[in-house]
């Protein structure tokens, strides 16, 4: 908070602490920084830094029309305080703190705008007050930002068209506020807490920024602004904000969107010495608090501790007893402190209450403390006027005179800043004659001391002014002249732009007719995609896509009988999972077809005893490039059960060939012998695997068996056993 104060000139440390903390913690993620040691080191050596920690520290959000429905409360609490209390010609003065970028100021702007102007025609007059607007805030970057009027097209989700239309215009890629919005409202770089706050106010529009201070300081700024209003003047505030249970003066018109008016009665003046102080009241201490520094170093010097709360009465009665009466005024001024029995030399004159010094001092000192004041104030240096006869005002009796000196002097002789005017009695003169034309001479004296005063300092004014005329009018010419150029830079800088916006045209078509055959294509590979896998779901066949490292890529439903798999197995080994196959060596198997590119198939059974025929083939991209394997399995059920029904078929039929007596023999069309009884071998005393090269040579046997297989017709015939043997 330091290194801001000084960096700044800006004191943060009566905001909340949280909200601090979370400042300071994103500026320490966003540099990468671990701890907040290191960030404290950051901060001692870079400026850079410190200006970006009070950016961040200035939270500028902001919005047009924030809270669409509190601008219409806020409007018609506006149009019934124009209607009870302005007459014709008033200034209608509005403060819009911590106006950030400017667009809470132009709405407010836009909204009275709208009521005069509604106002204006129900009189059937032309517009009947004039609107003043300041807009604070203590970042000079959004305040210039705000001056420009400039903001982004997005503000037409925000701004209805009817409002775009009226006091908007479009430059660019831009909207800017119209010149009669804009000259409404003065921009100005201000401190809510340490500055003087504008006075005769009627409306005060503070948003959003007391969620973010502590209590004490809420209490002070909601006093500032009740010293700030007129009677009956409106405070507008946020709609997570409020004035507290005490209402600090205030009254509220609508507690939903937080609109109070400000009660009757006067104001106390809030308190000169604000808890933000400037960069330059940190640095140059006032006098004041040199003497009590120095008494206190004094007093400190060879005591013990219990004596030190001596301190503050011994520096109280020093500075009644010694310091002269003092009154602490601004540069116009109005009175902001006054010191000692300063009545002496300062009343309240009859009438309308005024906080001007210069309507408070007596009228033969009013010459001589204007020519003091502006000088002191202007040159930043001490003016002294000796000897200077007055009436004293209040409690001194008719007829007396006091001798004084005027000494008037900055208190920050490098900034502008207060002046310290101070009365130093040096005697009062007495009823004799000779005293009496003596001050009579003095008087006379200073009155004319005052008058040359007042003239050489209207010589100096008037040829300053000369001076500065024709300055302003040189620099009025260089700037013509600039404008003239940046006017001549601009148009070529349209034209080049005219001619990059062709081209991004001409490439924002390519672009579109690029992306249209994209989609195209994306449409055709989808269907293609589409296609493949009703393919693959209505074949039924279990299919596994790997990769060289045997990762899984792909995988059909069916292969959930091999091995269990899910979506949110791509990408792993196979190798990790468990594979339902009797004498497993499919991963075998793949790195052989991996290695020697030849397919393999083999018939396989499952753990269930389910058969399937497997397939292990490498997987060629279109480039004829091997990408792995593909391992696809086909259940093989129905072949199976066909096969063991054969044999079972065929050994029925042995076995009922076997149990007759007689000889039988089954031969083929070739009449080869094909199958015989166990009879027949016994007969010829033959083996089995030999009855497939046995063949008939009789001819007459011969003749008869191709005579059956021709007529299918069975034909009986009868051999001795001699003839079978032969």
């Amino acid at each position: 908070m330091r290194l801001v104060r000084i960096r700044s000139g800006h004191d943060f440390t009566h905001y909340k602490p949280a909200t601090l903390v979370r400042r300071i913690n994103r500026r320490i993620k966003g540099r990468g920084i671990g701890d907040v040691s290191d960030y404290l080191r950051v901060l001692e050596t870079s400026p850079d830094e410190i200006e970006a920690l009070f950016q961040d520290f200035t939270i500028n959000v902001t919005s047009f029309f924030r809270d669409a429905e509190a601008f219409e409360a806020l409007k018609a609490q506006l149009k019934s305080a124009l209607q009870e209390h302005k007459h014709e010609q008033d200034t209608f003065r509005v403060w819009v703190a911590a106006c950030s970028t400017g667009e809470e100021a132009y709405s407010v702007a836009i909204v009275l705008h709208e009521l005069t102007t509604e106002l204006a025609g129900e009189r059937t007059v032309g517009p009947f007050l004039r609107v003043q607007i300041f807009a604070t805030d203590i970042d000079p970057v959004v305040v210039n930002t705000a001056r420009q009027g400039l903001y982004p097209r997005d503000i037409a989700y925000v701004v209805s068209e009817d409002r775009l239309q009226r006091f908007f215009q479009l430059r660019g890629d831009q909207y800017q506020v119209r010149d009669g919005i804009r000259d409404s409202v003065v921009f100005a770089t201000h401190s809510t807490f340490a500055d003087p706050p504008f006075t005769r106010l009627d409306l005060v529009c503070c948003r959003n920024l007391l969620i973010y201070l502590g209590t004490g300081l809420q209490r002070q700024i909601l006093e500032l602004f009740r010293y700030a209003l007129n009677p009956a003047g409106l405070l507008f505030l946020g709609a997570s904000e409020s004035i507290g249970t005490d209402q600090q003066g205030f009254t509220a018109l609508d507690r939903r969107w937080k609109i109070y008016r400000r009660g009757e009665g006067v104001a106390g003046r809030p308190p000169l010495d604000a808890p933000f102080p400037s960069r330059a009241a940190e640095t140059t201490p006032s006098g004041r608090d040199v003497l009590k520094t120095g008494l206190a170093r004094v007093g400190a010097i060879g005591r013990p501790t219990g004596s030190l709360d001596l301190a503050p009465r011994l520096q109280d009665a020093l500075l009644a007893e010694y310091a002269p009466p003092a009154v602490l005024v601004s540069g116009q001024g109005e009175v902001l402190f006054v010191h000692g029995r300063a009545s002496r030399y300062l009343e309240i004159p009859p009438g309308q209450v005024h906080n001007n010094v210069f309507e408070m001092v007596p009228v033969s000192l009013r010459l001589a403390l204007h020519s003091a004041v502006r000088e002191a104030h202007h040159e930043r240096r001490r003016v002294t006027y000796r000897r200077l006869v007055t009436a004293s005002p209040g409690e001194s009796q008719a007829g007396e005179s006091q001798t004084l000196d005027l000494t008037v002097r900055p208190l920050q002789p490098s900034s502008e800043g207060p002046l310290l005017i101070t009365f130093q009695e040096i005697g009062e003169t007495s009823e004799d004659t000779n005293e009496t034309a003596g001050a009579e001479r003095s008087d006379n004296a200073g009155h004319r001391l005052a008058l040359e005063l007042e003239l050489r300092h209207g010589r100096e004014a008037l040829r300053a002014t000369v001076e500065e005329m024709a300055r302003s009018v040189e620099d009025l010419r260089v700037s013509h002249e600039e404008l003239q150029t940046s006017h001549e830079e601009l148009q070529s800088t349209n034209e080049e732009l005219m001619t990059s916006k062709e081209e991004l045209q001409s490439l924002n078509e390519e672009l579109s007719t690029v992306n249209a055959e994209h989609q195209v294509i994306i449409l055709d590979q989808a269907r293609a995609n589409d296609d493949l896998n009703n393919l693959l779901d209505t074949a039924g066949t279990a299919i596994l896509f790997l990769g060289h490292d045997l990762t899984i890529r792909r995988f059909t439903p069916p292969i959930g009988r091999l091995v269990r798999l899910t979506p949110a197995d791509v990408g792993r080994l196979l190798g990790d999972f468990n594979i339902l196959l009797r004498q497993n060596e499919l991963l075998a198997d793949i790195q052989r077809v991996l290695k020697t590119l030849e397919p393999h198939e083999a018939q396989v059974q499952t753990h269930d005893g389910e058969w399937f025929l497997l397939r292990i083939n490498p997987y060629r991209t279109a480039d004829n490039r091997i990408d792995g394997v593909v391992v696809a399995l086909t259940s093989i059920a129905v072949v199976k059960a066909l096969e063991w029904q054969l044999v079972e078929s065929l050994n029925l039929n042995r076995a009922t060939l076997d149990m007759r007596c007689d000889p039988l023999l089954l031969l083929d069309q070739h009449l080869r012998a094909v199958t015989a009884s166990q009879a027949l071998l016994t007969l010829l005393e033959g083996e089995q695997p030999g009855i497939g090269d046995f063949a008939f040579d009789l001819p007459e046997l011969r003749r008869r068996l191709q005579a059956v297989i021709e007529t299918a017709e069975p034909v009986p015939t009868a051999v001795t056993p001699t003839q079978v043997e032969d």
